[in-house]
């Protein structure tokens, strides 16, 4: 019986996989899924991949190339430990700090604990000199008393334990879009979760890299990235919680405007819908006058 299931979506990034499995505890209650996602045989040695002949790991070869958001689900159908624990294969854990919560929580009877954590340099592994806006909105819902900031502006899975039980018996599951496939789910379960803590520990260590999905800003992207705000911005009103909207439709509106009027204006009836008129233009302004500010300086 595992206590903890990691599950780590994967493609092309053998390196840093390794990187991510080695930060992992080496316990007995612990099982790693890697879902590879159709990488391509030239950048990855199967026969050699990262986990095959490590202890309690299972890799599944994914060869249906849908993205990191079915990837998760994949993993999902695999994973039989109490506690859910995500991580991207370009990040990775704090060996010693994960260990310690680990011990910590494998008996509490929690739904969801939320964890600080680290931005860095993949590369250099340095430390960025700003807090990560996912600490910063720990910090607010500590000061604010408040775990409504923490549980519906954290819509990334990772730095997170989520009980299992409450992901399969509400049958949660990732969007497998191509961006921002994690919102929905992290959206779902912050709502079902009765239970939660969060712990002032940086057990996860969040990279950044020039080539990173989250850098697209096509017109595709962008418009990805607004469909899926649209839909749980729009949960979060209808169940009573609009003051913790994290304003991605604003935001994601405001740039695809930017990027493409004639794209962007075609979906002003649906944003108008969401968010009502005068948020509408409030968020443009704002946005307007953001991008004003950071052409000055």
């Amino acid at each position: 019986m595992y206590n903890y299931s990691i599950i780590i979506p994967h493609k092309n990034l053998p390196k840093l996989l390794q990187r991510c499995l080695d930060s992992i505890p080496d316990r007995d209650d612990v099982e790693t899924i890697i879902v590879d996602d159709n990488s391509d045989p030239i950048v990855v040695d199967f026969v050699k991949f990262p986990g095959l002949q490590k202890k309690n790991v299972q890799v599944v070869l994914d060869k249906t190339g849908l993205g990191a958001g079915h990837a998760r689900n994949v993993g999902l159908l695999k994973a039989s430990g109490k506690w859910l624990v995500f991580a991207d294969c370009d990040d990775f854990f704090d060996v010693e700090l994960l260990d310690a919560q680990m011990n910590a929580f494998k008996e509490r009877d929690c739904d969801l604990v939320f964890f600080k954590m680290n931005y860095r340099d993949s590369d250099s592994l340095q430390i960025a000199d700003f807090e990560h806006k996912a600490n910063s909105i720990f910090d607010l819902a500590k000061k604010e008393n408040d775990n409504g900031y923490i549980l519906y502006r954290r819509n990334a899975p990772w730095a997170k334990f989520i009980r299992r039980e409450l992901v399969e018996v509400n049958q949660v599951r990732f969007d497998e879009t191509q961006w921002s496939n994690d919102a929905w789910f992290s959206t779902r379960i912050s709502l079902l979760a009765q239970n939660i803590d969060y712990v002032d520990s940086r057990i996860y260590n969040y990279t950044y890299r020039s080539d990173s999905l989250i850098k697209a800003s096509s017109v595709k992207a962008l418009q990805c990235r607004l469909d899926v705000a649209l839909k749980c911005e729009g949960l979060l009103i209808e169940n009573g919680c609009a003051q913790y909207r994290a304003k991605h439709v604003e935001y994601w509106f405001y740039l695809l405007l930017k990027k493409s009027l004639w794209t962007g204006m075609s979906n002003c009836s649906r944003v108008v819908k969401t968010i009502g008129l005068k948020g509408t233009v409030r968020g443009f302004l704002s946005n307007l006058k953001n991008d004003v500010l950071k052409a000055k300086t």
